[in-house]
């Protein structure tokens, strides 16, 4: 059942005792020193992590009301199961988030952070400190019955073009979806799993190895072209390179046998990359990085590969559609240095 008001009321007062407690004023223009500050934010972090403990049991998050999505499973992000009612909520309540982020490891869906949401024209909760880097979404977006929403700002973005008159609202009743113009502000938050880029990063880089039971890089390894080329990999396989042209084909207006053709592509793409993460995994086992090296850049080869045999199979018009789209993507995403699949050329 929903959280009833009146407890989240208590609940946002205690909160501010916390942070009071932790030295942080309400008031406009308050400042402290640095290392003030870090101290003051990671108390704040403690505070709402154990706050939020109880739901490693995902029938506890049931029980108050969260859902799962279907289909849900974002790339960097895991699963977000949603609680309507702080979806709706125009200010963030730093101990109600209105996600919470679970992952399936090993067999085990298991939480690993939370998802706040806010209207942009509200301020931000300062609580976290200036290392809660709030992103934004909308104003287009695409709103379901059950009260969650997709962005549309890549199709806004996108449409109309040269192949298709359809714009991102007719895009959101293809969905069933009704268009909603609001703008809101989000932070994701890593409470429970490691987090190579921060742990208010907007993306987690750790999230695909995790799932894929693979050896978690540091951040410096990431950067690396192995484990940029490993990332690529783990892309293609979880299927996230997939969801990206299928939105290129819907913005395209691909006729039938063109995506047909095309989504054969992407599917040999896809188990080449899931094959090549099984030998990672095994490389892994057998402790030999020589051998974990070549299957992701050999993965990162059928990327490409597959790009290139994708930009062949379209005219000039089809191709620069399908591009400019993949290209808004990019720009939209939340991770901009991780661009694959951001280009068919």
């Amino acid at each position: 059942m929903n959280v009833k008001n009146v407890m989240r009321a208590l609940g946002a007062l205690a909160f501010a005792m916390v942070l009071a407690r932790a030295g942080f004023a309400q008031e406009p223009g308050h400042s402290e020193a640095h290392g003030s500050v870090a101290t003051s934010s990671a108390a704040v972090l403690a505070q709402v992590t154990h706050s939020l403990e109880r739901f490693h049991d995902v029938e506890a998050a049931e029980s108050e009301g969260y859902k799962k999505p279907w289909r849900n499973d974002g790339f960097m992000l895991g699963e977000h199961w949603f609680q309507p009612e702080f979806l709706r909520a125009p200010v963030c309540d730093l101990e109600h988030p209105a996600f919470l982020q679970y992952l399936m490891i090993e067999g085990r869906r298991t939480l690993i952070g939370v998802g706040y949401l806010c209207d942009a024209v509200q301020p931000t909760p300062a609580g976290f400190g200036p290392e809660a880097a709030w992103h934004r979404h909308g104003p287009e977006l695409c709103r379901y019955r059950s009260g969650v929403f997709d962005d549309a700002s890549y199709f806004a973005t996108a449409l109309p073009n040269a192949l298709n008159d359809e714009t991102w609202q007719d895009i959101c009743s293809l969905w069933w979806a009704e268009p909603e113009q609001r703008e809101i502000v989000m932070l994701h938050s890593w409470n429970w799993i490691v987090h190579p880029d921060g742990v208010f990063a907007h993306e987690n880089r750790a999230i695909p190895f995790l799932r894929a039971g693979l050896r978690v890089r540091s951040r410096e390894e990431l950067d690396s072209p192995d484990g940029r080329a490993a990332l690529d990999t783990l892309r293609l396989a979880h299927g996230d390179v997939t969801r990206r042209y299928e939105g290129a084909f819907l913005v395209a207006d691909l006729g039938r046998y063109s995506a047909w053709g095309a989504r054969r592509v992407l599917r040999r793409g896809q188990r080449h990359a899931e094959e090549t993460v099984e030998r990672m995994r095994v490389a892994e086992k057998l402790d030999d990085p020589v051998m974990g090296s070549a299957a992701a850049r050999e993965g990162a080869g059928a990327l490409a590969a597959m790009q290139d045999e994708l930009a062949a199979r379209f005219d000039p018009v089809t191709r620069d559609v399908i591009e400019r789209f993949l290209a808004s993507l990019v720009v939209h995403d939340h991770h901009s240095d991780d661009s694959a699949a951001a280009s068919i050329e």
